[in-house]
């Protein structure tokens, strides 16, 4: 998948979900959240890789996997669900921003705020921006 492949994916599903993916048991942003929910990076892992034993474990991890370090089997389990669903490691870091895009914008302060930023985000990185829902080509 392409950055503006994962963008589109992040960008559509998060639009059409309308809020962040929070957890039911801790109030903190999730993978996978109440009611079917999921976050920029969740929504990017297929439903069958999914593994509930990643919630808590930061992106971050991951991408300590990716450069040498397999210490940890959730931070395992997270990268080979993300490889696996499609996500080359090269692009943990593009996919890490967008998460706390939601972890941060728009869990506080709404899908308006959030779309804003993720436009400056598409803007600073010469990638297109999906059509909003409900607005005219």
């Amino acid at each position: 998948m392409t950055e503006q492949g994962i963008f589109n994916c992040v960008w559509t599903h998060l639009n059409a979900q309308g809020k962040a993916a929070v957890s039911t048991t801790t109030g903190d942003c999730a993978y996978r959240g109440e009611g079917g929910t999921a976050c920029a990076a969740g929504c990017l892992i297929d439903d069958a890789l999914y593994d509930p034993s990643i919630e808590g474990t930061s992106l971050l991890g991951a991408i300590r996997v990716r450069d040498g370090d397999a210490t940890d089997r959730r931070r395992q389990k997270l990268y080979d669900a993300l490889v696996a669903s499609g996500v080359a490691p090269k692009h943990f870091e593009f996919v890490h921003e967008m998460q706390l895009m939601h972890d941060g914008r728009l869990r506080d302060h709404g899908l308006d705020s959030w779309r804003e930023q993720m436009r400056d985000f598409a803007k600073d990185r010469n990638l297109t921006v999906p059509q909003e829902p409900g607005a005219t080509p």
